[in-house]
Parts: C-alpha cells; sequence; structure tokens
C-alpha cells in the first residue's frame, strides 16, 4: 500500500475513460495503445479533468492536454505508462520527476500544478506550453548564431538554478525544450533527474539518457560519477546541432553513437559551415570535451562566456588574433575606431608603396641569396650541423633541415632569417629564375657540387609544380591505370573543401568498378584517407580484403576509428594473425614502368623516373592511423589482448620484407612506446636507432652520392624495399648500416678517417 502522503489517490468516479485505462494496464497494453474517444463527454472525463487532446507518448507515458474545471485553466496531463504495483522503479522514478520539476520554480522550467492517481493511475498535472519543440523548430529552420547564444543563455539560467537545488536533469535535448508563444525555451522532461551528493555528485545505477547527447561518464557509469558537468555536456551537445543541423556524435543505432562519444572525436562546425562563428565554435567544443575535468567548471561559467560572446568580448576558451580584436572594437567603439583608421592609413600609404617597390626589386637577389648561404655551409671537410641538443631529432645538415627532406624543424626554436626566405620563396617561379641564373655564373671549388644542389631543388620545385597537370593528364588517357596512378598523385595533397577533391572523387568513382589485379585495389586502398564519409573508398578497401586476405595489411587500410568488438578491434586482431605484410611494391614499380614506356609523351618523364614518382606519392596514412588507434587503445581502456596485437602487428611490419622508411621508422617506435615486453622493447630500440643511424648518414652524403640512376634504384627498391635501398647506398660508400654502441643523435656521424673512392662504383644490394 502507498503510504506516501504527497501521493494521493483524490477521488475516483467511475467512468469509461478509467475503466478502459485500468483494464488497460491489467492485460499489459501500453496507455498509447489505448484509444479513447474524445468527442464522448463521458470518455474525457479523468478525475478533476476532462481530457481535450492526445498530445504525445513515450516510454514512460502519454500527455494530454486537458481542463482543468475548478480552476478554468488548460493544463498538460502525463500518465503513467506502467500500473504502480507492476513497476516500484517506475513508480518511484515517475514520483520523483513530479517532485523534481515541482520543487522548481523558475520561468524557464516547465511548472508542476499537481500530482496523484486515479483508480491505480499515476499523473503529473503540469504547466500547458502552446509551442513546440526546439527539436521541431531545428528540423525547420537553423537558428542564427545570436538566436543560438540567446536561447543558450536562457537554458543556462533554468539548468544552474536546478543545480543550485543539487537536481542533474541528465536528459537534456531539444526534444525536451520546450518553445513558448513567444519563443522563450522551457525546460521539460525530468523523468532521468537525480539528486546530487554532499561533492555534487551522482553515483548512477544503470545507462540511461539519449545516446547523440549522453556524455561520456553515462556510459561508463562504473568508472566515473556523473555531474553538473555531465548536464554542461548536453548543453554543448545542443549548441552544436544548432549550429550545425546535426548532433555532435552523428546518427544510427544506439551502440554506434554511443561508441563515437566514448571516443571523443568529434567534428568541429567548421567541417560543416563555411564559415562558422569561431568563438561560439570554441564554447560548445569545450563543453563536449572528452573528460569531465576538461569541461567548464560550472553552468555560470560556460553562461559567462556566452554573454561575453555576445557582447563582442574576448570568451576565455580561445583568444582572438590581432585582426580580429580590432574588429570587435571598431563595432563597439566605430566613431573612434574610424577617425584612427583614416589617420594611420594616411600615414601609412607612402610606406606601403616604397616598400613593395623595394621588395619587388630585391626578391630575387634575396632568395638566391638565401639558398647560397645554406648551400655553402657544405665543406670539403664535412657539413656544419645545426646545434640541438633534442634527442627526437636527427642533427642534420642545413640544407636538409631547409627544405624539410628530414623533420628536424622540431628541434629547431627560431628559423634564421635564410630559412624564412627559403618557405616563402620556395614556389615561386621567379626565385627558381634567379637560382638557375646564380648557378650558371658562379664559380669555385666546390661549383660542381653546389650545382647538384641546385639542381635537386630546382627539380623538386618543378615537379610540384606540374603534379597536379600530369594528373590530369593521365586520367585524360582515360585507361584504368591512368586513372588509379592520377589518383596517386593528388589524393594526399588535395584538401577535401578545394575543388579538387571533387575530380579525385570522380577519378576514383571511375576507376573502382574496373580494378581486377591486386596491385590496382592496393595503391587505390591506401591513397583513400577519407574512407568513414566515402563509400567508394570503403568499397575499394573490402575488395582488397576479400582479394588478399592472409595479408596483414590489408586489414589496416581503413582501420575503423571506434574502440572496441565493434570497431578496429577485429581488423587489429585479423592484421596480427596474418602470415605476411606485403605492401605490393614490385607489382606498382611493375606496373608504373609499362604504363610509363607506353605513355611516355604523357608523362613527359623517364618510365624509371616516373616509377618512382608514383612510389614516392604512396599515402602513408594508414601508419598514422595505426599509431592513432593503438595510442587510444592503450590510454583510453584494459586491453591487454589489443596491447599485445598492436605490438605484433608493429613487429611484422619492422621485419616485412617489403616495407618503406615510413614503417622503418615508425614501428619500432611504436612498440617503445607502447610495450612493456623487456624483449620487445629491445629488439624494438636496436631497429630504430638502426634506421635513425641510415637516414641521417644518408642526409650527410653530398649529393652526387645520395642517389643512382633510376634504373638502378627502381631495381634496387623492387627487390629489397626502400628502406634497403638506403642501406645499399651506404654500403657503397663503406659506411656500416648497424648503429654503433656509441651513437647517439645529437652527435655527428663518425666518417671514416680514409674514405676509399667510390665515383662511379655499383651500389650492391643488401645481403
Amino acid at each position: 500500500m502507498n503510504t506516501d502522503p504527497t501521493w494521493s489517490d483524490g477521488e475516483a468516479p467511475a467512468n469509461r475513460t478509467l475503466a478502459a485505462l485500468s483494464l488497460a494496464l491489467a492485460s499489459g497494453v501500453s496507455l498509447g495503445e489505448v484509444e479513447i474517444d474524445l468527442s464522448d463527454p463521458e470518455q474525457c472525463r479523468f478525475g478533476a479533468y476532462t481530457l481535450i487532446e492526445r498530445l504525445g507518448g513515450g516510454g514512460m507515458g502519454v500527455v494530454y492536454r486537458a481542463r482543468q474545471e475548478s480552476l478554468e485553466r488548460d493544463v498538460a496531463i502525463k500518465l503513467l505508462n506502467l500500473h504502480l504495483g507492476a513497476d516500484e522503479q517506475a513508480q518511484a522514478r515517475f514520483r520523483f520527476e513530479a517532485r523534481s520539476a515541482a520543487a522548481l520554480n523558475h520561468p524557464n522550467i516547465v511548472q508542476v500544478y499537481e500530482i496523484g492517481q486515479q483508480q491505480g493511475i499515476a499523473f503529473i498535472a503540469m504547466q500547458l506550453v502552446r509551442g513546440k519543440t526546439l527539436a521541431a523548430s531545428l528540423r525547420e529552420e537553423r537558428p542564427s548564431p545570436q538566436r543560438t547564444v540567446a536561447l543558450l543563455l536562457r537554458l543556462c539560467e533554468a539548468v544552474g538554478y536546478a543545480h543550485r537545488l543539487h537536481l542533474l536533469h541528465l536528459d537534456l535535448k531539444p526534444s525536451n525544450i520546450l518553445l513558448d508563444e513567444r519563443g522563450e525555451p522551457l525546460v521539460a522532461d525530468f523523468g532521468l533527474a537525480r539528486a546530487m551528493d554532499d561533492k555534487g555528485q551522482v553515483q548512477a545505477q544503470e545507462v540511461s539518457g539519449t545516446p547523440a547527447y549522453m556524455a561520456p561518464e553515462q556510459v561508463l557509469i562504473k568508472q566515473y560519477r556523473l555531474s553538473a558537468q555531465t548536464d554542461i555536456y548536453a548543453l554543448g551537445a545542443i549548441a552544436y546541432e544548432m549550429l550545425c543541423g546535426i548532433s555532435p556524435h552523428g546518427t544510427g543505432n544506439p551502440a554506434d553513437v554511443m561508441q563515437r562519444a566514448l571516443a571523443g572525436q568529434i567534428r568541429p562546425p567548421r567541417e560543416f559551415l563555411p564559415r562558422p562563428p569561431r568563438d561560439l565554435e570554441a564554447i560548445a567544443m569545450k563543453c563536449l570535451a572528452l573528460r569531465a575535468a576538461d569541461r567548464y567548471a560550472s553552468v555560470e561559467a560556460l553562461a559567462e562566456d556566452l554573454r561575453h560572446y555576445a557582447n563582442g568580448l574576448p570568451v576565455s576558451v580561445r583568444r582572438p588574433g590581432l585582426r580580429e580584436r580590432m574588429q570587435r572594437w571598431y563595432v563597439r567603439e566605430p566613431r573612434f575606431a574610424l577617425a584612427m583608421t583614416a589617420l594611420l592609413n594616411l600615414a601609412m600609404a607612402a610606406a606601403v608603396v616604397t616598400s613593395w617597390l623595394y621588395h619587388q626589386a630585391s626578391l630575387q637577389r634575396a632568395g638566391a641569396n638565401a639558398m647560397v648561404a645554406i648551400l655553402t655551409a657544405q665543406t670539403q671537410t664535412g657539413p656544419r650541423f645545426l646545434k640541438q641538443k633534442d634527442e627526437d631529432y636527427l642533427r642534420l645538415p642545413l640544407i636538409d633541415c631547409a627544405l624539410m627532406i628530414m623533420g628536424c624543424n622540431g628541434g629547431i626554436r627560431r628559423r634564421p632569417p635564410w630559412a624564412q626566405w627559403t618557405y616563402l620563396a620556395e614556389d615561386d617561379a621567379r626565385f627558381a629564375r634567379a637560382l638557375r641564373a646564380f648557378a650558371a655564373e658562379t664559380s669555385g671549388p666546390h661549383i660542381g657540387e653546389l650545382n647538384l644542389q641546385l639542381a635537386a631543388l630546382l627539380s623538386d620545385i618543378e615537379r610540384d609544380r606540374d603534379r597536379p597537370q600530369m594528373a590530369r593528364t593521365l586520367a585524360a588517357t582515360g585507361e584504368t591505370n591512368g586513372l588509379i596512378f592520377a589518383y596517386t598523385l593528388r589524393a594526399g595533397t588535395v584538401d577535401p573543401a578545394d575543388a579538387d577533391s571533387r575530380v579525385l572523387q570522380f577519378w576514383l568513382e571511375q576507376a573502382a568498378p574496373r580494378i581486377d589485379q591486386r596491385w590496382q585495389v592496393r595503391l587505390l586502398a591506401e591513397s583513400c584517407n577519407d574512407f568513414d564519409g566515402n563509400p567508394a573508398c570503403a568499397a575499394v578497401i573490402r575488395r582488397l580484403q576479400e582479394l588478399d586476405p592472409d595479408n596483414g595489411f590489408s586489414w589496416l587500410y581503413g582501420l575503423h576509428w571506434s574502440l572496441g568488438a565493434a570497431g578496429g578491434d577485429p581488423q587489429l586482431l585479423r592484421a596480427a594473425r596474418s602470415p605476411r605484410m606485403d605492401q605490393a611494391t614490385g607489382e606498382i614499380l611493375d606496373a608504373a614502368l609499362a604504363f610509363g614506356r607506353s605513355h611516355r609523351l604523357q608523362t613527359g618523364m623517364d618510365p624509371d623516373a616516373f616509377a618512382l614518382e608514383i612510389d614516392h606519392m604512396r599515402s602513408h596514412d594508414w601508419m598514422f592511423n595505426l599509431r592513432s588507434y593503438c595510442y587510444r587503445s592503450q590510454t583510453l581502456r584494459d586491453a591487454p589482448a589489443m596491447d599485445r596485437a598492436c605490438a605484433d602487428v608493429f613487429q611484422h611490419i619492422t621485419a616485412a620484407h617489403d616495407k618503406s622508411l615510413f614503417s622503418a621508422l615508425y614501428a619500432p617506435q611504436s612498440v617503445l612506446q607502447g610495450s612493456d615486453d623487456p624483449s620487445m622493447r629491445k629488439w624494438a630500440e636496436q631497429n630504430w636507432r638502426n634506421v635513425r643511424w641510415v637516414l641521417s648518414a644518408r642526409s650527410q652524403l653530398p649529393v652526387s652520392r645520395q642517389d643512382v640512376d633510376p634504373a638502378t634504384h627502381v631495381r634496387l627498391q623492387r627487390e629489397h624495399g626502400q628502406y634497403a635501398y638506403y642501406q645499399a647506398l651506404l654500403r657503397a660508400q663503406h659506411i656500416p648500416v648497424e648503429a654503433p654502441t656509441d651513437f647517439v643523435t645529437a652527435e655527428p656521424v663518425p666518417w671514416p678517417r680514409h674514405r676509399a673512392s667510390t665515383a662511379g662504383s655499383p651500389v650492391t644490394p643488401p645481403q
């Protein structure tokens, strides 16, 4: 028997409405399935209320608009969907919702008038809001940023009021926010609300909420407690949807949506909007941080940033640049700003004209002199090295750092002036002409080596400049291989937002249905770096797995981003168990050679050089995706089997016969970062030191000895792989390929005291 004095039965007149509802409950039928003839006055009676129309229903019950005759007002009545005696948990939740909402007296929270029962049917009588839900409004029209901020501020006031009364809502979403006739939002449905303890936290007993708006801790209830930051996450999700038109976790079945929430990989609004309000974007992303500690500390702090944004002031989560601050100042102080702008423009006009003329006159000379300063750092006694103590970067000659041949820029905190000139002028045709003129006019003891350096630089500049036109020419052949090679040349260098990305997609869709050879599908699969949002890429990757299921690399391309059995774990385990790791380099080089010979005019290159260009432009995104997946697995969960699988995959990649420089360098490094096995760490450390040694030594060879003719290069790379080819170059110069025991990255390479003359000597492949 119910002994709660706040939960009264009231009068229970026997009418056909109550009889029908009671019979439905007794037989297990949902209230939403009971048909009530609202035109029959006898069936419309429900205690002190007269039912007028059905407004909606859900898992907890059904809602009607009703007339309270005693006070002559319309109300909304929510009827519990389960018999009170049949489900005590539902009864308690329903009563808690009623009590919680009744205790809240706020203009932006739906007001509760009465709670009670009628013949075993529990009900809540509440304020009737004549309007529509925010979800319905968003389906009709996306609000402006100003309207978004106004709505969010009202919601923050309501939610902050509930938090001050130690109540968490835990189911904030657009469908639970009602908009009245004035467009003012009212928070409704406290069915999942929970009272906070003295620490402002809630220990949840079950996973509950709406997946598209749930915070990660609402899924991982055994690991984390809920807090005000949980409701802040939902407010951020609402803000995100008002900005972008979709929820932050996308759509799909609830399990997939929750997995995306746990991954924390939310696409920023700038990917959906051409010019999103950057401060508002930063506020929403702050609310949606994966860790609760990284979100706003309170709803009041969130509201403060929203008010700053509305008033054109800086927000705490983002510092605007000088230009943006000036624009905001101009909006706040238009008269003063206009006067200052006029004065500055008048004072700067002459200086700008003079500076521009001087810049145009000196550009060629400055660019050429800058590159000469780098190139002449190579001396007969050996190259001069940058002085850096960061052991994460190799100690390289100046030329390699300036041209970014190796990743040494991270170890340089300030670039010297000539390095800045190099980056600014590298793609400038006038700069290239100035270098040619300088090379033709200079003379001196090192002019041969200097001209080789200049020739290599100019070749790289011109190849980068001509690559888009070459790709279009290859695609114009209409052949399957031409489309594949065109896609390979451009896929890794085109931003998805550029117009050229549509051309790339067209090439991919034309080539994909025609592929029938393993190397073709592999080359397309590794170049498809946007497989999640590209059905054509996904189809290519599935085709590769069908054609070559025993190859571990087939399961690493297109690695599913989500953690767990429904994510990338099955692919990673399959790759770890695969009997071989083969990137089909030999087949790709052979096909490129054959295409280059039959289309020499279209490529404009020697067939061997064309084959090397195709191999050089192959994508290595799969390696970065694999490293990122294993890093997230090791830091976000306790899965020893997957940690072992990651270590095994990286070990197989390092030991594979057919491997690139990326594989050789990053695979052992990943084992060092993620494995606790002493034997594996020792193995990985030695492999990593050897690769760093080979790359450092090769970069310090004179440019005339850093390479061989393209035909020999293709043969060695085809037979032994790219990394083995680098080893062969060192052997030809009588330099060991194993790192000495005393080798560290901060030391120069210990060149032999007397190096044998190797001019013209062949490069021998590794044994």
